[in-house]
């Protein structure tokens, strides 16, 4: 689904992700800043993902993508 958002070629985005214990994702976050369409575009994929589900507090994870 990433991949279907119009990013550059040859780009490469530090996607922040918070994830809950429920497995869902909380927040996103993406370094370096980009346009609106594809912020939101890469947000929406990244909130579809699931997670297994785990105990205690939320966790954090940075994950590289490139086009």
């Amino acid at each position: 689904e990433l991949h279907g958002c119009e990013v550059e070629e040859g780009t490469t985005l530090q996607v922040a992700i918070d994830i809950r214990p429920t497995g869902r994702v909380r927040r996103v976050e993406l370094e370096p800043r980009q346009e609106g369409t594809v912020t939101r575009c890469v947000t929406r994929a990244v909130r579809r993902l699931r997670f297994p589900e785990f105990t205690g507090e939320a966790m954090s994870i940075n994950w590289n993508v490139s086009w």
